[in-house]
């Protein structure tokens, strides 16, 4: 029996179910102190806490949808002891009708069951989240972040076609010469030093996480997200932040301007870095090409 077709709400709504089931995860083992933290490479930490979450994610969606197309960032099997998702945990907006049903074959979950490890690993915890992407296609359409550790766990998700629930997108609100631009904390280069000088922001926030920065943008703390040229990223950091800002009309590229294509499950990596916006993107993808 093959699945031809899917419902995008019962998918969004199994993520979301599922990301507050890591985030319960996550905190359960951050109280008993043991993260065992291990290494993938140089400033690549991962922790119980990440391997676990992700399997109890993976396997949650395997179990009603067991070919779906899922790209995680840990390597490990999918815990098929997990509890079945809610296909029906969202209280839509008054006499909403929406319920998109797309091809099976074109969609792809990405998951990143605890972005920002490293701030994690050092107990900065307002960074860490746990982000489920859907793509149909190449295009990024829905999208949950869950942050585990703020307010007992805040849930910000959105779907293209429908918008955002769980929070309101409110632009900053500053003018050009008002700018706030957050970037990366730990990975810089001098192309974002070169752009940032063209751009001359008032205020750079140096945090760690990408979905915590695009979250930043969303919620109108930053203007923009500038992480052009710097390879580092990958699918599943932005997957999900990039649907949520698509569904309120922001926008996430690579350096060039371009959008990331996530029908591709092969290249998961960023190569031209990203930038992320509410409004006037234009504005910092000129600035990060006027010295390419």
């Amino acid at each position: 029996f093959k699945l031809m077709s899917i419902s995008l709400l019962e998918l969004l709504s199994a993520s979301a179910d599922l990301a507050k089931k890591a985030g319960e995860a996550i905190r359960q083992i951050t109280q008993t102190g043991d993260l065992q933290i291990q290494h993938k490479g140089e400033d690549d930490p991962f922790t119980l806490a990440d391997t676990t979450a992700q399997a109890l994610i993976e396997g949650g969606l395997r179990k009603v949808w067991p070919d779906l197309n899922i790209v995680g960032e840990e390597d490990i099997p999918p815990n098929m002891d997990a509890d079945l998702p809610l296909l029906d945990s969202f209280q839509l907006k008054e006499g909403s009708q929406f319920n998109p049903m797309v091809p099976f074959e074109d969609v792809t979950i990405y998951i990143d069951p605890l972005d920002a490890t490293k701030q994690y690993t050092l107990g900065v915890y307002e960074a860490v989240l746990t982000l489920i992407g859907i793509s149909v296609g190449s295009e990024a359409v829905g999208g949950v972040m869950y942050q585990p550790f703020v307010n007992g766990g805040n849930l910000y998700w959105g779907m293209v076609g429908y918008g955002i629930d769980g929070f309101d997108v409110q632009s900053s609100g500053n003018s050009t010469d008002q700018l706030v631009v957050t970037t990366s904390e730990s990975h810089y280069n001098p192309s974002i030093e070169e752009a940032l000088e063209i751009i001359k922001p008032k205020q750079v926030l140096k945090v760690g996480g990408c979905g915590y920065k695009c979250l930043l943008v969303l919620t109108g703390v930053a203007d923009a997200y500038m992480y052009h040229y710097c390879p580092g990223t990958k699918k599943w950091d932005t997957c999900a932040p990039e649907a949520i800002l698509n569904a309120v009309g922001g926008t996430l590229t690579d350096g060039k301007g371009e959008k990331i294509d996530y029908f591709d499950r092969v290249n998961v990596y960023n190569n031209l870095g990203l930038i992320a916006s509410l409004e006037n993107h234009s504005l910092y993808v000129d600035a990060a090409n006027a010295i390419k």
